[in-house]
């Protein structure tokens, strides 16, 4: 299922936009028909469809014929949500054609009040895809561009011919515009703190009307979801309940899910321990890690167990200094440290033991690896991921999955 989703800050914003951020409002258009509790409908709702997209639900936008074929058609959450600083994501296919525009936008309620900003997308067809902003002020109004050519950010065809992401991020500091989790626009925090509706639209202006082609025409604009699938859940199973890492199916799968308690939990020294059921087939892996809050301060090291499915598990150790980076690992990795199937099947025990002389691994309390102390004291954060790499990805079998991480338990001892 693709998606829309809006995520509201909880923590720093790391590597990824969402990093940090609960989801506050989602939509995977699976239903029959859109769901009015969220959004608002245009007067002309025939133009606004749920269809089938492939396997999938989309939403559907499109234009309506008509004489003069101006129009602007589209759903908004007006009314029904509205949100100040977060992230606004959506997967969406744009019109392959000029002449009409697909729009993601972000604005007040009321636009007559000033000063505010306008947050946009636009797909253009022609591969030409166009992150803006407008700031409306007493003094009048004031547009931000990207500079370069509106056909850099994909590659010909792929706005049109396929789902892309595409986010904004507001921040205290800023409004940054991400396309396929890449950044593709910047601007600098405006004195503008109300929060914005998010709208959906499909639109033929006056200007654009000359080089409608009607023989090209349906030629509709996509929403597969708005917001992001949630790869973190809750299960309850017997006896045991505890948190599910999920990986979310998508075109490449290329992706890292997670928890860690980076920005609200980080010690020094001490035992850290989780009991994880991990991936039961290649192509993909669990992650649990200890890893310095600031990986580019050296000297530091950082702690991992990893899964990579088929009963093979690698305690390892990575330590980084001046003279670059040093991987520590055991002679014992791989299936050795485990009978067939008991990584994936049951619930074992992973632990990191850290003291003042060393670094000690352990799984359902026996010792697997050690590694004497480097220098390093700074504290650390828990996490423990699903990952599908760039180079385990020709090994996922997608008829394989869900093939999920769970965790039952953390625990951290000093």
């Amino acid at each position: 299922m693709r998606f829309l989703c809006l995520l509201l800050a909880a923590s720093a914003l790391a590597v990824d936009p969402k990093t940090g951020m609960k989801v506050t409002f989602s939509d995977d258009f699976t239903g029959e028909a859109l769901d009015e509790t969220k959004w608002t409908m245009p007067a002309n709702r025939e133009t606004v469809t749920i269809v089938k997209g492939g396997k999938d639900k989309v939403l559907r936008i499109s234009l309506r014929k008509a004489e003069d074929m101006i129009q602007w058609n589209g759903v908004t959450t007006n009314g029904k949500f509205e949100q100040m600083y977060g992230y606004f994501e959506a997967s969406i296919r744009m019109p392959a054609y000029k002449g009409h525009t697909a729009i993601f936008r972000l604005g007040p309620a009321d636009e007559k009040l000033t000063p505010n900003m306008l947050l946009i997308f636009e797909g253009l067809g022609a591969d030409q895809i166009m992150p803006w902003a407008r700031r409306n002020d007493d003094s009048g109004q004031r547009d931000s561009r990207p500079e370069g050519k509106w056909t850099q950010f994909l590659k010909a065809g792929e706005a049109a011919k396929k789902f892309n992401t595409y986010g904004i991020l507001w921040t205290e500091k800023s409004f940054t515009w991400f396309i396929n989790g890449k950044k593709a626009h910047q601007v600098d925090k405006q004195d503008v703190a109300k929060p914005m509706r998010f709208q959906l639209a499909h639109r033929v202006s006056e200007a654009e009307r000359p080089s409608l082609n009607l023989k090209q025409l349906p030629d509709d604009m996509e929403r597969a979801t708005v917001g992001e699938p949630t790869a973190i859940t809750t299960f309850k199973a017997a006896k045991i309940s505890g948190v599910r890492i999920t990986l979310i199916k998508k075109e490449d799968m290329i992706q890292t899910n997670g928890i860690t308690t980076r920005g609200k939990f980080e010690q020094a020294r001490g035992y850290f321990e989780a009991s994880i059921r991990m991936n039961g087939y290649k192509g993909h892996g669990g992650t649990m890690s200890l890893r310095a809050k600031d990986d580019k301060v050296t000297p530091c090291m950082n702690l991992y167990w990893e899964s990579a499915g088929a009963d093979y598990l690698t305690p390892l150790g990575r330590y980084l200094d001046d003279k670059g980076q040093h991987e520590l690992r055991s002679e014992t990795s791989g299936t050795k440290l485990m009978k067939a199937g008991e990584s994936s099947k049951k619930f074992n025990t992973y632990g990191f033991l850290w003291t003042e002389k060393g670094f000690t691994w352990f799984l359902n309390g026996k010792p697997v690896h050690k590694v004497d102390r480097p220098v390093v004291d700074a504290p650390m954060s828990l996490s423990i991921s699903h990952r599908c790499g760039e180079w385990e990805r020709p090994n996922l079998n997608l008829k394989q999955l869900p093939d999920d991480i769970e965790v039952d338990w953390v625990k951290i001892w000093k």
